[in-house]
């Protein structure tokens, strides 16, 4: 929702449940995948994600760390907006 604010600036409201990415899940939400034989599951933190026990900023940091190479977070866990 958004209206006009003091000064002519627009003011936009965000639920603060709302992901910053619409292809994220919201906050507390599990995401899981199978990866070379092993069970991959991430929590979705308010600010960034747990994986193995590990706190990480971006999905692609816990690809990357999974895969041992760089991997876009949203295409490795499947979350890419399909067309």
């Amino acid at each position: 929702m958004s209206r006009e604010g003091v000064g002519g600036r627009r003011v936009v409201k965000v639920s603060a449940n709302a992901p910053a990415d619409p292809r994220l899940p919201s906050t507390g939400t599990a995401i899981t995948r199978q990866y070379k034989g092993r069970n991959i599951r991430v929590l979705v933190q308010p600010d960034g994600f747990e994986c193995e026990g590990q706190r990480y900023k971006t999905l692609t940091a816990v690809a990357e760390h999974i895969t041992g190479s760089h991997i876009n977070g949203y295409r490795f866990f499947r979350l890419e907006a399909r067309p």
